[in-house]
C-alpha cells in the first residue's frame, strides 16, 4: 500500500483502492458494502474498506459492467430513452461502448488489499493537471487519449476500463454518480492502473517536484 499512500502524499487527495476478486479464498474478510451503488460505495470506502458482491449493488449500471446482470442492459437502455428522450438505437450505441468484464468477479475489495488492481479519485482539474505533467514526463511528451462518455462513469468508463486497458482513465461523472456519490461540480473521476503508480512516483523524485495540492 505504499505506492498509494505516496501517490496520495504527491497529489493531496484521497484515493480508494479496487481489486477484482476471483479466487474465493482471496477474498478478505472485512465489512460487506450492503446494498450501494457502486460510485456510493467507493466514497465511502475512504473511511472503512468493504466488499461489494453481486448482492450488495443496487445500480444495474454496476451489476452490467461487472458481469454480474447482463439482463440490466435493457433496463439502462430504457432508462436512457425514458431520462433523456433518445432513441433506442442511439441508447444501445452508447451502451456498447461503455467497457464490461467478460468474466463477472467474485467480490470487489474497496480499500483492503495491499495490491489493489487500480485507485480511483475524485477530484479537482488542478490534480488532474498536475497527474497529466507526470503521465508526460513519464511516457515521451505524448497526449493522455481518454474516451468520454455520459453513462456508468466511476463503474465503467474509469472502474472496469481502466482495469481492461491498463491505463489512466478520466470521466467528467454520470448523473447518478453526481447525484449519489458526492462527486461536485468541481470534481472529476479518475482512475489509475496500480501498476503505473511506482513509475509516477519514480518521475516525481527524478524531476524533484513537490507537487503537493489540496483536494
Amino acid at each position: 500500500m505504499e505506492n498509494v499512500k505516496g501517490i496520495q502524499r504527491l497529489l493531496g487527495v484521497a484515493w480508494t483502492t479496487v481489486k477484482f476478486y476471483y479466487d474465493d479464498e482471496a477474498v478478505p474478510d472485512v465489512r460487506a458494502a450492503g446494498d450501494l451503488r457502486f460510485c456510493e460505495a467507493v466514497l465511502q470506502a475512504r473511511s472503512v474498506p468493504l466488499i461489494l458482491r453481486a448482492g450488495d449493488v443496487s445500480c444495474p449500471g454496476a451489476k452490467y459492467v461487472f458481469g454480474w446482470d447482463s439482463g440490466c442492459r435493457d433496463e439502462i437502455a430504457a432508462e436512457l430513452v425514458r431520462r433523456r428522450g433518445m432513441e433506442r438505437d442511439a441508447a444501445d450505441i452508447l451502451i456498447s461502448q461503455v467497457p464490461v468484464l467478460t468474466k463477472p468477479p467474485l467480490a470487489i475489495g474497496l480499500n483492503c488489499d495491499e495490491r489493489p488492481d487500480l485507485i480511483v479519485s475524485y477530484c479537482q482539474p488542478p490534480t488532474a493537471m498536475e497527474l497529466l505533467k507526470l503521465w508526460q514526463s513519464e511516457f515521451g511528451g505524448g497526449n493522455l487519449l481518454s474516451k468520454f462518455s455520459s453513462i456508468l462513469s466511476v463503474c465503467g468508463n474509469v472502474s472496469v476500463g481502466c482495469y481492461l486497458s491498463r491505463e489512466v482513465a478520466l470521466s467528467f461523472g454520470c448523473d447518478d454518480a453526481r447525484e449519489f456519490a458526492g462527486i461536485g461540480r468541481d470534481r472529476l473521476v479518475i482512475g489509475i492502473p496500480y501498476v503505473l503508480i511506482g513509475r509516477l512516483l519514480a518521475r516525481n523524485g527524478a524531476l524533484g517536484t513537490a507537487g503537493r495540492l489540496s483536494g
